[in-house]
């Protein structure tokens, strides 16, 4: 699959002008950190996998909320949960300050982007599009349209992906 990044010629590493946002990564303020070199970069893009009930969900409220204890404004959007069982889940970790929804369609997730620092969307295999496509158009659409997003407008984006037994990813 292609992501269509934009092409270079080749340059000198010394002459590569970096991008001052490189420097200024969101911090969670915990040990979190440390996973992604000392703070996430705005805009990029990540997956975590992993089999049913090892946490990920835990795992990832958790980041989120102590990125939004240090005032980055946060969203955790589920295509597999309602709202409700996001809150249950929160309040039982003691998480308060994350804002959660349940939307599965690329679009509409496209779409609140901009007014978030970072987003988790769980889960990547719930994904869905009002355009009519095959399974691996939809891929191609929703790595296009969310991953471009994500560098367009700063919003570091976080798809969660489910492992079956066998160890392979779901979908």
């Amino acid at each position: 699959m292609k992501l269509q990044l934009p092409q270079t010629g080749f340059h000198r590493i010394s002459n590569v002008t970096i991008p001052e946002s490189f420097y200024n990564r969101m911090k969670s303020g915990d040990q979190l950190d440390k996973l992604f070199g000392e703070g996430i970069l705005p805009g990029m893009s990540m997956t975590i996998s992993g089999a049913a009930g090892l946490g990920k969900t835990t795992l990832l409220l958790q980041l989120l909320e102590g990125l939004a204890n240090a005032g980055y404004n946060v969203g955790y959007c589920s295509g597999e949960e309602a709202i409700e069982q996001l809150a249950f889940t929160s309040a039982r970790l003691g998480i308060k300050n994350v804002n959660i929804a349940s939307i599965s369609d690329v679009d509409v997730i496209k779409g609140h982007m901009e007014a978030f620092d970072i987003l988790v969307v769980d889960s990547y295999q719930s994904l869905t599009s009002e355009h009519d496509l095959n399974t691996k158009k939809l891929e191609q659409y929703i790595i296009t349209q969310l991953i471009g997003n994500a560098a367009a407008t700063s919003c570091t984006l976080i798809f969660v992906m489910h492992q079956t037994v066998m160890g392979t990813l779901k979908g």
